[in-house]
C-alpha cells in the first residue's frame, strides 16, 4: 500500500482505561487529520488483511447450519473506525464503509469479505441480510 503509514499503540502500557482511551484516540486522529497532506486517519485493533483478527468468534446466519457439533459458524473480527477502508487503500466491492452515525446505539453493521458473501449469501450477497455476531468462542 503506497502511501500508507501505520503505527501501534498499546494505551493500556500507559495506564489508560477504556473511558480516557477514547478520549485520546478521538484527540488523536483530529490531530493526525489536521496535519498537512494527511488525506485520511483511523484506527483499527488489527491491521484489514495484516494476518489474523482480534479474536475468533461466532456467527449465525438465518438458513446456514454451523459445522457438527459446533453452535456457530467460526468468524474473525475486528474494529474499525469510520473510513477505515478509505485509508487502507481498499475499495469495497458493495454496499459502503462504517460511518459517524454506525455506533453502540445505531443497529449492527458489518463488512464482509467477498468470500463469506459467496460461501453465506450466494447469489444475491449479503447487503440487508441478517446475521448475529457472538464474538466469544463458538465452542
Amino acid at each position: 500500500m503506497h502511501g500508507v503509514e501505520l503505527a501501534a499503540l498499546d494505551l493500556s502500557l500507559a495506564g489508560y482505561t477504556a473511558e480516557t482511551g477514547r478520549v485520546f484516540t478521538r484527540e488523536l486522529m483530529q490531530r493526525v487529520r489536521a496535519v498537512p497532506g494527511v488525506e485520511s486517519a483511523t484506527l483499527a485493533a488489527m491491521v484489514p488483511l495484516g494476518g489474523g483478527g482480534i479474536g475468533l468468534g461466532g456467527l449465525s446466519i438465518p438458513g446456514v447450519q454451523p459445522p457438527a457439533g459446533r453452535r456457530f459458524l467460526d468468524a474473525d473480527w475486528n474494529v474499525v473506525t469510520p473510513g477505515c477502508f478509505r485509508t487502507m487503500k481498499m475499495t469495497l466491492a458493495a454496499g459502503r464503509d462504517f460511518t459517524e452515525a454506525d455506533g453502540d446505539r445505531a443497529p449492527p453493521v458489518v463488512i464482509v469479505n467477498e468470500t463469506a458473501a459467496r460461501r453465506w449469501w450466494p447469489p444475491e450477497g449479503p447487503i440487508g441480510k441478517a446475521g448475529v455476531g457472538h464474538p466469544t468462542s463458538p465452542a
